[in-house]
């Protein structure tokens, strides 16, 4: 026994040991810790996914066979999974990857992941989404078929092309108008069909009527669903655990959500930035957008006052509000705040920047903004506790006559 006590004076003294090396050099060089800034962590009564035990938005995106987003839906619960909610997305909406050229929502699916794609259009309409579900089209089709088909209600006559014949001919497929039933390629074809002539709105419905139809009658119960999405393999992708995705399709469908869904369109404005390789570009409305969400899911929109903080850029002209992306994008600033880009109106030129904020955003990252644009004394307002003087942003930037664009490669 009397030859244990030195092993365990030993361990115990390393260990100590262990501990205090990691509180004098770890955490801090002079042994006191240094606590990070308050708006690095969410607050309390935010409502960010690190916070949510469940998924409350779910991202949809259905690929068409060359990559490109072919329909983008943000379906939106309340609580109690009683609610549901069915958000489209403008295919020309420009969203931000941190590229040096914009892109629109269709071509995003070519140049990103589906988690790169949820972080930009989170950060762009001010919509929290927590987890993405991306399906190429043999995951639509094999969805549609692992239900046996499904039964929609088609408004008007679809033929669309699929494939070559062994002959060389193109093969078309024609959906008739009516009730009908299709299979699961079928109901992929009716999806990614492009028809002349069509507005956004009616794509959009549908698209939700396949959905709807599909995911309402997929296996119930949170184990079928997670084997279920498993077995798409490589077709379909998630950014959430595939049983979180899983149990989000499993409340909507025991609460019955979908027989009451509202289908919306998240509201869009032509872009004013002009930009040559994407001429019918739109932006996200996001005035429109904070009271259309708000109205039924208000605890889905992004809260105020958390890294990384969103700045809408307000100015007539368009290659200066592109400089303040430019530099609020910039690389070397390597600590401090992280701030995404929202291009804004083409409004009045003033004399001094103006820089609205609400009072959840911290003074110091209002200085790390004036610092980041090279303003020595930008005039800061503050508009209360709410981000509705905001439009859901952190910020909002109106340029003035102070402001000194950096040079810029061009945008065209």
């Amino acid at each position: 026994m009397k030859r244990l006590h030195p092993i365990l004076r030993w361990l115990i003294w390393s260990l100590l040991g262990v501990f205090a090396f990691t509180v004098v050099f770890v955490i801090k060089g002079n042994g006191q810790v240094l606590p990070l800034p308050d708006y690095f962590f969410p607050h309390a009564n935010s409502s960010t996914s690190s916070q949510q035990d469940d998924i409350r938005t779910l991202l949809v995106l259905v690929l068409d066979d060359e990559g490109h987003v072919a329909t983008a839906q943000i379906l939106a619960r309340n609580e109690k999974a009683t609610k549901l909610g069915v958000y489209s997305i403008h295919p020309q909406t420009l969203i931000d990857l941190h590229k040096p050229k914009f892109l629109n929502v269709h071509n995003a699916g070519v140049e990103s992941n589906g988690a790169g794609i949820q972080k930009s259009i989170q950060v762009a309409s001010g919509v929290r989404i927590d987890g993405t579900l991306l399906l190429k089209p043999p995951a639509m089709s094999a969805l549609v078929d692992s239900v046996g088909g499904i039964d929609i209600d088609v408004p008007y006559s679809v033929t669309v092309s699929d494939g070559v014949t062994a002959s060389g001919s193109v093969n078309r497929v024609t959906i008739k108008q009516g009730q009908q039933h299709l299979s699961g390629t079928q109901a992929s074809l009716y999806v990614l069909a492009t028809i002349s002539g069509e507005k956004p709105k009616q794509r959009y419905e549908r698209t939700t009527s396949v959905l709807r139809a599909t995911l309402d009658h997929l296996p119930h119960g949170v184990d079928h669903l997670t084997q279920t999405l498993a077995e798409l393999g490589s077709a379909a992708s998630t950014t959430a655990p595939t049983v979180d995705v899983a149990t989000f399709l499993a409340l909507i469908q025991q609460r019955k959500a979908w027989a009451t869904v509202q289908t919306h369109e998240l509201s869009t404005v032509p872009a004013t930035l002009n930009l040559a390789y994407l001429p019918k570009a739109r932006t996200f409305a996001l005035s429109d957008i904070v009271m259309d969400v708000g109205r039924d899911f208000p605890e889905v929109l992004l809260a105020s006052g958390i890294n990384p903080f969103r700045v809408i850029v307000v100015g007539p002209d368009a290659q200066a509000r592109m400089s303040v992306r430019k530099q609020l994008l910039a690389s070397d600033f390597l600590t401090g705040a992280d701030f995404e880009y929202l291009d804004g109106t083409s409004g009045d030129v003033l004399d001094q920047t103006m820089f609205y904020a609400p009072d959840t955003v911290p003074q110091d990252v209002v200085n790390q903004l004036a610092e980041r644009l090279n303003l020595v004394n930008p005039t800061v307002m503050r508009v209360g506790s709410t981000t509705e003087a905001t439009y859901g942003a952190d910020f909002v930037v109106t340029l003035g006559k102070d402001y000194q664009p950096t040079t810029l490669e061009s945008e065209s």
